[in-house]
């Protein structure tokens, strides 16, 4: 399925993938998550939004080219799933076929400088000229995560962005400061706000704002005290 332009999706025919180099690993996707930003290219036209926000030198100027901006249509619509092993390169010892498999939504290499930094999604040798390194090919002893035995795949759909996404800005400094407070600000993706409240339920207390207390109670969060008293 590919994005065409805005209110616009397609089926596509494509080549059947092969192996091109060792390192390579061929998945089948199985499952699928939906971003947050999904809907965001569907019902609006983002590609010329980050063209002009790139002119305007306020996102990456690689967005200013059509060639370059990787969210002009058509692509491949959706970067959230876990996918099955159907193929392996002959250098590829991690995996095997059959195995089930996260894949990040930044395609990455894990060898340049930048994916070295832990910057992936600015990987040097996937992104080329565009603006992020992502929809493409990639190492795949850099990228893939096989999901744990007795894991139900359904449960991880969205490790590929959202879940790890949340984990990285909140669970490394509640490891260090179980007690600290969390603030949550935005919640136009309504997704990743849910995920950053399942990681710190799970490492410590938390404070968002009054308009998420809804959700969080529905979700089975218990109700604290805190300074203001709007805590959750």
């Amino acid at each position: 399925m590919q994005y065409v332009k805005a209110r616009r999706l397609a089926w596509r025919d494509v080549a059947e993938p092969s192996l091109l180099f060792p390192t390579d690993v061929i998945v089948r996707p199985f499952v699928a998550a939906r971003c947050d930003g999904d809907p965001l290219f569907l019902q609006h036209d983002a590609g010329r939004v980050l063209t002009l926000g790139a002119k305007l030198h306020l996102c990456d100027e690689a967005f200013e080219s059509s060639q370059s901006n990787p969210f002009v249509g058509p692509f491949a619509y959706g970067h959230e799933c876990v996918a099955e092993v159907t193929a392996c390169g002959s250098a590829v010892q991690q995996f095997t076929r059959g195995d089930r498999v996260i894949v990040p939504w930044a395609i990455s290499c894990g060898n340049c400088a930048m994916c070295t930094a832990g910057l992936t999604s600015k990987c040097s040798v996937t992104r080329g000229d565009g603006a992020l390194a992502a929809y493409g090919f990639g190492a795949a002893f850099a990228m893939l995560v096989r999901v744990p035995f007795g894991v139900d795949p359904l449960a991880v759909a969205s490790a590929s962005d959202n879940l790890t996404d949340a984990y990285r800005t909140v669970a490394p400094y509640l490891l260090r400061s179980p007690e600290a407070p969390v603030l949550i600000v935005g919640g136009a993706a309504k997704s990743v706000g849910r995920d950053h409240m399942l990681h710190i339920e799970k490492f410590g207390r938390f404070a968002i704002p009054t308009g998420a207390r809804i959700s969080a109670l529905a979700l089975g969060f218990q109700a604290i005290a805190c300074g203001d008293g709007q805590g959750i």
